[in-house]
């Protein structure tokens, strides 16, 4: 098969391993393997260590080279991050051109493990069998057993598996410098965060003298409805049977939080 770029044998750093929110996609030959007796990674050399990785951005803009989590992660890593951003809406093409032209990243999101050029090129030997190494990284082994189960292929563990919380998946975000020039604190409750998305929307938080600004985008908004309806989505037990929230008291309330926003 065709070599690839990278060192059979580079092996990453813990913290990088267990941090990637992708698929581990590791390029080897059919004929390498990694070893914990090889290269042992930035560690020792003193050099940084460089990752390319390909993966789907969800945000307005991908993020640039020099945004600030990119760069913290290579400062406690000691690694140089090459990262290739993919549109989410050309991403399954995007993948489907690099398994199946086999000129590969170190790591790169998978979507779907039954994709058919991934199987094939799993049996070729283009992807590292991390089996042997999980058990070195504690992080990930606190993931649930039936979670590396479900992403075994033929027994063996050759990604890294995306792992979701029930609960607290998601969050608010809010404007630190417009709370700074409203004299306003970091709400703690669901009426303080009233209070300021009001603040947010009538005061003119970005002080330049226009009734523009929003206190609330709506990003999140199922979190309120479940803030108040003491669930999680769109559904949650209560009395023995499952209860659609949309239908609770709680979502009523939820909208009138949302009220000042608009």
């Amino acid at each position: 098969m065709k070599r690839m770029r990278y060192p059979v044998k580079k092996v990453l750093p813990a913290s990088v391993a267990s941090a990637a929110f992708m698929a581990a996609l590791l390029s080897a030959c059919s004929g390498g393997s990694p070893s914990a007796g090889g290269s042992t990674g930035p560690q020792d050399s003193g050099k940084p260590t460089e990752i390319s990785i390909v993966t789907e951005f969800s945000t307005a803009e991908p993020p640039g080279p020099d945004n600030p989590v990119t760069k913290e992660f290579e400062k406690r890593t000691n690694t140089k991050l090459n990262i290739t951003w993919v549109s989410p809406n050309s991403w399954t093409d995007k993948q489907n051109v690099l398994l199946a032209s086999g000129d590969m990243p170190d790591l790169m999101k998978v979507s779907d493990l039954k994709n058919t050029q991934m199987q094939q090129m799993v049996r070729q030997g283009a992807f590292w069998d991390l089996t042997p190494f999980l058990k070195d990284y504690k992080n990930l082994m606190e993931y649930p057993k039936e979670i590396w189960d479900k992403t075994k292929i033929n027994g063996k563990s050759y990604v890294i598996p995306s792992v979701r919380p029930l609960e607290g998946a998601s969050y608010f975000e809010i404007r630190k410098d417009w709370l700074d020039n409203l004299n306003l604190k970091m709400p703690e409750t669901m009426d303080e965060f009233y209070e300021v998305l009001k603040a947010f929307t009538y005061n003119d938080p970005d002080k330049n003298g226009k009734n523009d600004t929003y206190g609330y985008n709506m990003k999140n908004y199922s979190k309120v409805q479940d803030i108040f309806n003491g669930g999680n989505g769109k559904w949650k037990v209560a009395g023995g049977k499952l209860v659609d929230t949309d239908l609770e008291p709680g979502t009523r309330d939820a909208a009138a939080v949302a009220e000042p926003a608009v």
